[in-house]
């Protein structure tokens, strides 16, 4: 009856809500956070609660927030608090507070109290079971802490919820959660991230964030959120980064109050802007969140990630308003922006600031001038946005009006400031400058405005272009004096033929200072007098000197606007003069500097540029005219000897166009067209000269263009200005196609570059010019054109190469712009080219004597290159054949799998090796180049041509697996290589029509097969796999005779792999290999039933099953439904399930083997595996599986088991033992409630579909009662039973009422029958009318199986567990049913059975049946309740029986009570001692029935159940009747002992507590005589009288409580009432202590006088002064007994003493109490001062214990009477005698009471010291040092009121 037992135990816990069973106890009694479970289990529930209570008064004390749970989870009524049974509203409202104390607590957590606060909430609201996801995340943030493992062992791991799931690991063992795990989690589960948000939200809303938690969810989140950036998931998705993290963000910028997880979200943000490319308008929202959200503590960590987004912002769109609002306001902004540009980038948001400032202002203020003011001379920014603040600034100066005169001084002063230099940034001053003239904006306007004259310094304007720095600042001279002493000093002559040539002039710098100084005159004079100077005037009109002049200070871009143009204004007056003059001159040469004006930066300049355009067409006009005209007169050419210096190189080199070309050239050109246009936009000039220079252009024939371009680049090579010739090679270069483009000097240019010998000199050349020389080298190489043939191309990769060896190998150097552009150039180079170039980079990248950045340049260019199919190909046979020569060298073709074990040094032995080492670098060369070219072949996209590879790449595959040895460790990688390129070309054939006929010539199977089992690379094997997989799709019959050994290998080896590509590559080859290998059987074999299916298939399936346990544990589910889906479930899903079973399910158990097969990993897994199909596929299975079973257990198995099982015929109990396991297996895959309800759901439906499943589930039905009925009395039976109950759980209610029917009628499965009925009623969660009426028809015939004589008690308790069961579920309905069945469950077949078991099964279900009748049980009471309590006196067999019966019966009695409470009233006293009796504790018999831990949690139960009947019986039934049961049964109680006294009184309180005041009072007789005989208890216990089994230790306990019984009663009591009764309890001390005096017993006399002043002690410290006047009544015996009961000789006895102290205790609580003056009256203060005074002479009797007792009654007598001091004098003349006391003793307790007398009350106390003095004195010099030491501490004290030396100045 074990089982039973068990179950009944159970049963009984279900009913309240503090009842489990022993098992369930101890488990939950020993999860605690603080204690082992050893030590917790032992404690109650109120230990738990004062640990716990002590702790909470901790944190109140740190924060008074914490008071508001004092009267709620933590009050004293959360004792009785049980979640389980309350309201899903109360529920939701504990969660509540448990949740918002969590998050309180939170920062506190590592405090001792916070813990001890949280073991109550553990312990008593099981918050790690039901509130475990709030829990889990209160402690994350202290994940390494000690404290964490300790959350972690408390957790069970069916309550962690699935977003937590990664905890798993670490629940068993508990350990520490490491941060990367975390970070982990939250990158890969969704789940977990969304839920860590919301908990951050939620304790920001509640104002519970803290800094642990700040910093651990922003650490996490920003380390998490970087992660996410590197998948490939989100990477093609990043807005869904930024959809997770936006609530936060929404959230966190606006919590003003938390600026410490403000400055959090600034740094998630950071990560987001790094990672992701962000749109401007989301960049704008959150600089617009950051600006409104933040606070005085966040502002400065807010302008940098402000800083950020303005800087990765792409839009050219202003800031919004919101942010240039919101950072206007900020005082001191102009310095946090300088020091944040020191350590960040702020340009853009600087610049954006002062834009914005400006554009949404029509007046500006002073704040505003001066913040702009500051960004734009101290913050760093770039030159074009300055430029675009300036043209803002202006625009807004121009425009505004000057309200306010300081704003017009402070923008005033700015500009001339910035024009004279005095602000001490001279490139800011420049560009403002250019900006203005660039612009053309009205200075003059601007001055008269501005009140101001901008007029730039005569310092700026005096000092040449290259010696500006030479002029101090704020020197002044007059400016024609300036003028004329320049023209003074320069010579008249000069050598110097041009301004263009190679060599440095000596001329310019000072031709330069003057034509500067000549532009800032008004007039034309002063220009007129330098052109004027013999320098200018004595050249010929075709001598270069004065044009190569102007032509350098219009190119410069270092000269100002104003001199530009004026240059290129006499330069056009010169060309006109020659006109006008008739002179024939060809200016050809100007044209290309004139283009490069014409693209100038300036409006100014670029206008006068198009007139020098236009002056040079007609010159080039009137020279062909007039050469028409007069052919004999030659035509000069302008710089046509010495444009680039007489007899230099560059002049011999230039090329020259006939006027005429020069004339159409001009007009091809376009630009005269369109100079309107190129005033306006300075790009006009390159597209227009692209287009007539291209292939479209009609302008010019390609003739022509050819010329054009001839005479531009030799002006680009001839020219030696790096300025000019940079601009003269953008213009070339706009020019990309038509023959223009093929006529340029490529090779001239790039080489005259690169060939210089010293390449410093070109870097402190662009640096001289400010020329950026990356920028120009990139033109050189953009020289070369994609139709430039392959000399350019020649040229790169010779730069590439090195070959050129002046330049820099880094980054920004002349080989990575060769890199670029040839990359650019690649795609239209034809065949030959690319070749070429291929081959010798490729040769560069595998050359190992070459500097590694060489050989990392040119593979990048390969990289980044397409290069043809062809060249491939001829690459890989090339590769190819050195491998098959070198595999001819070893003497060896394909190596056999036993060899490739082999080390090379013993391999090397069987062939050829005296080359090998000679050789060995020959081989690794072949590898490099192999794997060069296969690492670019792999990434390519897969076409036609690729295709041809396929052959080919078999063949190297077969050649490298030959030379592995040879190879090293790096045939790994190469075999990937190989293996990845031609899994992608046959992927690509799968699309391609006929694909198996391009496949078949060249796929070799055995090199996979070999490749697979001889590599140990499990990255090699994967790629292998997918290959076979991919084969699989296009030609499976290529493969199929290969699967076996590769599924054998699997088995062994990739599938324990436990990374994501493994897991890929597994799937994979699963889904694509296994189906055609199962096609093809089916084609092979011609059974029906696939037998033969199955057996071709089973070593697939064994290789699978035998590495289950190998395979990761989270990958299994996921791969075995995989495998079973791709197999057909429908044929396979019973094979792998029973294969499964039978080699790991354990049944090698003894006790409940159900339990612990539920309980198997394997068991939740095939439960999964099955769970993943449909129902009918589930059931056809069932019924294959069953058919597997029957073929087991057959002597000479013949279908599928022989197959796939290793059994042998005849082996009886081997099959025996299998066909458990798979039974045992199949019952628990049954036992789902998914499954049930599928089948229930499609029961009910009438297609053919249900009808199917029908059929199955009768086939099913069928064969488990052939197997039952056929092996019945074997070990099978219990197995079948489970198969059959779990198989009948599928029915629908009314189908499964009679199956049942027809089980328990006769049949060996009755009991298995019962149990599933049972668990079908209790766990069906709705029932119709026809499914509850089937039942309640069936339930009497289940009980008339009680009152059978042939079943067994078992049979017979479920029986009784089935009638529970349905009473509790469908009882109410038809109640007469179930009280038919009341006599039945009375009868003999169960109540009245001798078995314990069934009696206890009766008792619980009569209570069910009490609960369900209601008052219809009445006539049952009288043949119950008798016979229940004769059970609860008798008890049971044995010690469990017993408690078992006693808790029955409890429950069985509280619910008549709770029912019919006026009935039970006869039977009060015998329930109230059987409820005594129960309380001792029953001895266990020898076989040791109970361990000691589930004898506790029994004990504990029953004392439990116990309590909630006397509980039920005080609030349920009449207070006087209970009252007079338990005065009626004290001495029953203290006969038992200690345990049923305590109860006893217990309940007596819980009963007062309850009652009311008028229940009480009419009840005063009753409870006088009551409480009589329970204070009477001491002097029983100490006479040892006969029924008192209480001894002296228990005795205080019981006393205790019986004293706060009786305070309980007062409270209830008035006045009138209790006076009365208080006489009659001090008469009854006083009586027994005159007539124990009489007899001469001291100590019994003292008894009940020991009881008394006890309660009357407790009296005065609960009801203070309302109970002093009750003093007049003791007054009298109390000191009767105080000067009496030490009075004799000897030491006292501790009774005595005892009673001294309790009345001395007594009288100082109430002199403390006193508020109405009771002892201040002189008739009262008379009476007790005397005889209270005089007992410090009983001092040496007991030192220690009466010295503190007696000081403190003194002083507190003495502080009562503190108003008059006739009575203080009194008392201190008391003490002071004793001072002089002979007993030293009596003398040092005299001092004590003095000094406590002084602490007490201070300076009222001062007065007395007069008469002190002479006795301090005396004690001075007292003999005892004790004394005299406490003297001085006497003296001490006096002084802190008198005042330092006082008292010592009186006693000298």
């Amino acid at each position: 009856m074990a089982s039973t037992l068990a179950q009944q135990l159970q049963h009984i816990a279900t009913k309240s809500a503090n009842t489990v069973s022993a098992e369930k106890q101890k488990a939950v009694y020993s999860v605690s956070l603080l204690y082992p479970p050893a030590h917790a289990a032992r404690q109650d529930i109120d230990t738990i609660y004062f640990i716990a209570l002590e702790g909470f008064q901790e944190l109140v004390e740190l924060d008074p927030v914490f008071s508001k749970f004092e009267k709620g989870i933590f009050s004293r009524s959360s004792i009785g608090v049980d979640r389980f049974i309350q309201t899903k509203q109360q529920n939701e409202g504990l969660d509540k507070n448990i949740e918002e104390f969590l998050g309180l607590v939170g920062p506190r957590l590592l405090l001792k109290g916070a813990l001890k606060a949280l073991e109550w909430l553990v312990r008593r609201f099981r918050i790690h079971e039901q509130n475990t996801t709030v829990l889990i995340l209160t402690f994350l943030p202290y994940h390494g802490h000690p404290v964490f493992t300790r959350v972690m062992s408390i957790i069970p791991p069916k309550s962690l919820p699935i977003t937590l799931s990664f905890l798993s690991p670490h629940l068993q063992p508990p350990s520490c959660l490491p941060r990367v795990i975390i970070i982990k989690s939250l990158t890969t589960h969704p789940g977990f991230f969304n839920l860590l948000t919301s908990y951050v939200l939620s304790a920001l809303s509640r104002r519970h964030l803290h800094h642990a938690l700040i910093s651990f969810y922003i650490a996490v989140t920003a380390e998490a959120l970087n992660r996410m950036c590197t998948l490939s998931t989100y990477r093609k998705n990043p807005q869904d980064i930024v959809i997770k993290v936006m609530p936060v963000l929404i959230e966190g910028l606006k919590a003003k109050r938390v600026p410490e997880f403000q400055i959090g979200c600034y740094m998630i943000i950071t990560v987001l802007v790094a990672k992701l490319p962000l749109e401007s308008t989301f960049l704008d929202s959150l600089m617009s969140a950051v600006v409104q959200g933040w606070s005085k503590e966040s502002i400065s960590p807010a302008l940098a990630c402000v800083a950020l987004l303005a800087q990765e912002r792409k839009s050219e769109k202003p800031l919004p308003i919101e942010v240039v609002k919101g950072l206007s306001s900020i005082e001191g902004l102009g310095q946090m922006l300088v020091g944040i540009g020191q350590k960040y980038r702020s340009d853009e948001l600087a610049a954006g600031l002062a834009i914005g400032i400006l554009r949404q202002r029509c007046a500006l203020t002073l704040g505003e001038v001066k913040l702009v003011e500051r960004i734009l001379l101290d913050v760093s920014l770039p030159i074009s946005r300055r430029r675009d603040v300036f043209l803002e600034f202006l625009k807004v100066v121009a425009k505004i009006d000057f309200d306010d005169e300081e704003v017009r001084t402070a923008v005033a002063d700015f500009l001339v400031g910035l024009a004279e230099g005095t602000h001490g940034a001279h490139h800011v001053g420049k560009i403002l400058q250019d900006l203005m003239q660039a612009e053309g904006f009205d200075i003059e306007a601007l001055e008269l405005r501005l009140q101001s004259v901008i007029k730039p310094s005569t310092v700026a304007i005096e000092a040449p272009i290259e010696d500006l720095a030479k002029f101090e600042k704020g020197e002044k001279q007059d400016l024609k004096t300036t003028f004329k002493g320049i023209l003074t000093s320069i010579p008249q002559s000069s050598t110097e033929s041009s301004f263009l040539t190679p060599y440095t002039s000596q001329l310019f710098p000072q031709l330069s200072r003057a034509f500067l100084c000549a532009t800032m005159f008004t007039s034309d004079s002063e220009m007129q007098q330098l052109f004027s100077l013999p320098l200018f005037a004595k050249k010929k009109v075709n001598d270069p000197f004065t044009l190569s002049f102007l032509i350098k200070i219009w190119t410069s871009k270092t000269t100002p606007v104003l001199a530009r143009a004026a240059a290129l204004a006499k330069a056009n007056q010169i060309i006109k003069s020659s006109i006008t003059s008739h002179i024939r001159v060809d200016y050809q040469a100007l044209l290309p500097y004139i283009l490069i004006a014409l693209a100038d930066q300036s409006k100014k300049v670029r206008a006068e540029a198009c007139n020098v355009m236009l002056s040079l067409n007609s010159s080039l006009n009137y020279v062909e005219t007039s050469r028409k005209k007069d052919k004999s007169t030659p035509t000069e050419i302008w710089g046509f000897d010495n444009l680039f210096g007489a007899s230099t190189n560059e002049t011999a080199m230039a090329k020259w166009m006939e006027s005429t070309e020069a004339r159409k050239v001009v007009a091809g050109l376009g630009i005269i067209g369109v100079l309107e246009e190129v005033v306006v936009d300075k790009t006009v000039v390159h597209r227009t000269v692209s287009h007539s220079m291209g292939r479209h252009g009609e302008g010019m024939k390609n003739s022509l263009k050819s010329v054009a371009m001839a005479f531009l680049s030799s002006h680009v090579l001839g020219v030696s200005d790096l300025s000019i010739k940079l601009e003269l090679l953008r213009l070339i270069n706009v020019i990309t196609s038509g023959a223009a483009s093929k006529a340029k000097p490529t090779a001239e240019l790039v080489k005259q570059w690169v060939a210089v010998d010293d390449y410093n000199i070109l870097v402190e050349k662009c640096a001289q010019e400010n020329i950026d020389i990356t920028d120009f080298e990139k033109n050189i190489a953009n020289a070369i054109g994609k139709a430039d043939k392959s000399q350019g191309v020649e040229l790169l990769v010779s730069i590439i190469n090195g070959e050129f060896g002046i330049h820099p190998n880094q980054i920004g150097g002349m080989r990575k712009i060769a890199c670029l552009r040839l990359q650019e150039i690649w795609d239209p180079l034809k065949a030959e080219v690319k070749t070429y170039a291929a081959q010798t980079l490729l040769d560069i990248g595998v050359t190992k004597d070459e500097e590694a950045d060489i050989v990392g340049e040119a593979m990048d260019v390969l990289k980044k290159i397409s290069i043809p199919m062809e060249v491939f190909e001829r690459w890989l046979q090339e590769i190819l054949v050195s491998l098959k020569n070198w595999t001819a060298k070893l003497g060896h073709g394909l190596i056999s799998t036993s060899e490739q074990g082999q080390p090379k040094q013993k391999r090397t032995k069987a062939g050829d090796s005296s080359g090998t080492h000679h050789n060995e670098s020959e081989i690794n060369d072949v590898v490099d180049r192999l794997t060069v070219v296969l690492e670019l072949l792999e990434p390519r996209e897969v076409g036609e041509k690729e295709v041809d590879l396929l052959k080919v790449g078999f063949g190297v595959l077969g050649e490298v697996m030959n030379v592995a040895g040879e190879i090293g460790v790096s045939v790994g990688y190469l075999l990937q290589l190989i293996l990845g390129i031609l899994a992608n070309i046959v992927n690509f054939i799968k699309t391609s029509k006929d694909p198996q006929r391009r496949l078949n010539d060249s796929i070799r199977a055995d090199l996979l097969v070999n490749c697979i089992r001889s590599t140990q690379s499990p990255q090699v094997q994967n790629r292998a796999l997918l290959l076979v997989a991919a084969l699989a799709d296009v030609a499976p019959e290529v493969v199929l005779h290969s699967v076996m050994p590769i599924f054998t290998f699997m088995g062994a080896n990739v599938l324990r792999q436990d990374d994501e590509y493994s897991a890929y590559v597994i799937e994979q080859t699963v889904e694509r290999v296994i189906p055609p290998l199962v096609e093809s059987l089916h084609k092979q074999t011609k059974a029906p039933s696939g037998v033969d299916v199955i057996r071709g298939v089973a070593e697939l399936l064994s290789s699978f099953a035998t590495a289950y346990k190998h395979i990761p544990v989270h990958r299994r589910s996921r791969l075995f439904i995989k495998l079973t889906d791709t197999l057909g479930a429908g044929e396979f899903l019973f094979v792998i399930v029973s294969m499964l079973a039978e080699r790991y399910l354990n049944i090698e158990q003894l006790g409940d083997l159900r339990s612990h097969v539920k309980e198997q990993e394997i068991v939740t897994f095939c439960k999964g595996i099955v769970g993943a199909f449909k129902e009918e596929i589930q059931l056809l299975s069932v019924v294959s599986y069953l058919n597997i079973v029957t073929d087991v257990l057959n002597p000479q198995p013949k279908g599928i088991s022989k197959c796939i099982f290793d059994i042998k015929d005849g082996t009886t109990d081997i099959s025996i033992t299998m066909a458990q396991k798979l039974l045992w297996m199949l019952a628990a895959v049954l036992d789902t409630g998914k499954l049930r309800a599928q089948v229930i759901r499609k029961l009910q439906e009438s297609d053919m579909d249900s009808q199917r499943l029908r059929t199955h589930f009768l086939n099913a039905l069928e064969t488990v009662l052939a197997i039952g009925n056929q092996y019945s009395n074997t070990r099978l039976q219990s197995a079948i039973g489970a198969v059959l109950e779990n198989l009948l759980s599928l029915l629908t209610t009314p189908e499964f009422v009679k199956v049942i029917e027809s089980l328990i009628t006769e049949s060996q499965f009755r009991q298995s029958a019962l149990a599933t009925f049972k668990d079908r009623v209790v766990s069906e969660p709705r029932t119709d009318s026809a499914s509850r009426n089937a039942i309640l028809n069936l339930i009497p015939k289940i009980a008339s199986l009680l009152r059978s004589e042939n079943a067994s008690n078992e049979l017979k308790a479920d029986v009784l567990s089935c009638i529970s069961a349905v009473t509790a579920r469908h009882g109410k309905r038809e109640p007469g049913i179930i009280f038919g069945l009341t006599e039945t469950v009375v009868g003999d077949g169960a109540l009245r059975n001798a078995d314990d078991g069934l009696r206890v099964m009766a008792l619980v279900c009569l209570a069910d049946m009490t609960g369900c009748l209601g008052g219809r049980i009445l006539p049952v009471v009288p043949k119950t309740v008798p016979f229940s309590l004769e059970l609860l006196e008798k008890g049971g067999k044995g010690m469990n029986s017993t408690r078992l019966i006693h808790n029955a019966v409890f429950a069985f009695l509280e619910a008549l009570v709770s029912i019919i409470p006026s009935f039970m009233a006869s039977y009060l006293q015998k329930i109230m001692k059987g409820a005594w009796a129960t309380t001792v504790q029953v001895e266990g018999d020898e076989s040791g029935e109970e361990s000691d831990e589930e004898e506790v949690a029994t004990i504990s139960l029953t004392q439990s159940l116990r309590t909630s009947l006397l509980d039920t019986i005080a609030q349920k039934m009449d207070v006087k009747s209970v009252m007079n049961a338990m005065a009626a049964t004290w001495n029953n109680a203290i006969e038992i002992g200690y345990p049923a006294a305590r109860e006893h009184l217990a309940t007596v309180k819980s009963l007062l507590s309850t009652a009311n005041k008028s229940q009480i009072q009419k009840m005063t007789p009753l409870l006088t005589s009551f409480f009589l005989q329970a204070f009477d208890l001491r002097k029983q216990v100490y006479e040892k009288k006969t029924g008192v089994n209480i001894d002296e230790e228990e005795l205080e306990e019981i006393e205790e409580l019986s004293l706060r019984t009786a305070l309980q009663m007062v409270l209830k009591l008035n006045d009138t009432i209790f006076k009365p009764m208080f006489v009659k309890f001090s008469d009854w001390a006083a009586d027994d202590y005159r007539d124990s005096e009489e007899e001469g017993d001291k100590d019994a006399m003292v008894q009940r006088s020991i009881t008394f002043y006890s309660w009357l002690n407790m009296l005065s410290e609960n009801l203070k002064s309302l109970i002093t006047d009750y003093y007049s009544f003791v007054l009298t015996p109390s000191i009767a007994l105080l000067t009496t009961v030490l009075s004799t000789k000897g030491t006292p006895s501790p009774h005595t003493l005892k009673t001294y102290i309790i009345i001395i205790q007594s009288l100082t609580t109430s002199f403390s109490s006193d508020s109405r003056d009771f002892w201040t009256a002189h008739t009262h203060f008379s009476q007790i001062s005397t005889p209270l005074l005089a007992q410090l002479t009983n001092a040496h009797l007991s030192p220690s214990l009466l010295t503190p007792v007696l000081t403190k009654a003194i002083v507190e007598l003495a502080s009562a009477c503190s108003s008059t001091e006739d009575q203080l004098k009194t008392i201190n003349a008391s003490v002071l005698k004793h001072m002089r006391s002979e007993t030293a003793e009596v003398r040092m307790a005299a001092v004590k009471t003095e000094m406590a007398l002084y602490s007490k009350l201070g300076d009222e106390w001062l007065p007395m010291l007069p008469e002190t003095v002479p006795y301090i004195a005396e004690l001075l010099e007292d003999d005892d040092e004790d004394i005299e030491r406490e003297t001085q501490r006497l003296i001490k004290k006096v002084e802190e009121f008198l005042g330092e030396g006082e008292l010592e100045a009186m006693l000298t």
